[in-house]
């Protein structure tokens, strides 16, 4: 039987792009077949009662875009490196 990993994204997360970028690389290394689960976060916290997602709290705001950057940047030296 062959491995899986199940990966569920967000369509709209901008963590969830950059791990979609990696992901099959990653399953390649490890030998391990993706099985693409897409879902809507909002559709998980309107089912919760929330309003919005933490991450649009303006105390959260500046912490939220400085992670993605740097998460970014990690990702692009993942992928050159990988090269």
């Amino acid at each position: 039987m062959e491995k899986q990993i199940d990966f569920y994204f967000d369509l709209v997360s901008p963590y969830s792009y950059i791990a979609s970028m990696l992901i099959d690389d990653v399953a390649h290394r490890v030998n391990v077949k993706v099985s693409w689960k897409p879902f809507l976060l909002g559709g998980v916290f309107k089912a919760v009662g929330t309003t919005e997602a933490p991450g649009l709290h303006p105390a959260k705001k500046t912490l939220s875009a400085e992670g993605l950057a740097t998460s970014f940047r990690a990702s692009e030296d993942s992928n050159k490196d990988a090269s």
